[in-house]
């Protein structure tokens, strides 16, 4: 397996950590003004669907893929994280990931791709591969599971 798809799948390995955290403390912010534990795995869990079901399936069929607006995708995913437990939303994120790499391991993670119209980050003017999308979403795993190891250390 590709070497940026074992990382990304490396994440199902943190979340089997979490499964310590009681519903009460996964419910609680993990800092003022911040996600708790639970809203931050349903955000993740919500962007594996997106692109599974969407964002995948449009680089497939056109080598592009359009995001939706993140503010309004990231609270529907707040809301969402109230509609579930904890321990069930960590085995379902776990689950979805694996078959989202698996989806992902039979694709050319190379071929070039337009996200949101550009060729190229406009941050930093590297080329968008898949394999370049799927970088920075290693990279947004690891940010959001910083603030996560604190509430391990309180368990």
């Amino acid at each position: 397996m590709n070497t940026i798809l074992n990382e990304y799948v490396k994440f199902t390995e943190k979340l089997s950590l979490l499964m310590n955290i009681e519903e009460v403390d996964a419910n609680k912010s993990i800092n003022e003004g911040k996600w708790s534990p639970k809203e931050v795995i349903a955000h993740i869990y919500r962007w594996d669907i997106f692109l599974m079901e969407k964002g995948i399936p449009e680089i497939i069929k056109d080598y592009k893929i359009n995001f939706p607006s993140h503010d309004q995708y990231n609270a529907e995913s707040v809301v969402f994280s109230k509609t579930v437990d904890f321990k069930t939303l960590l085995k379902m994120t776990a689950e979805l990931r694996i078959k989202f790499v698996q989806m992902l391991s039979e694709l050319n993670l190379d071929k070039q791709i337009r996200v949101n119209g550009f060729t190229h980050d406009p941050h930093t003017n590297q080329e968008y591969t898949l394999k370049y999308l799927i970088t920075g979403f290693v990279e947004h795993d690891q940010h959001h599971f910083k603030p996560l190891e604190k509430c391990l250390t309180r368990n």
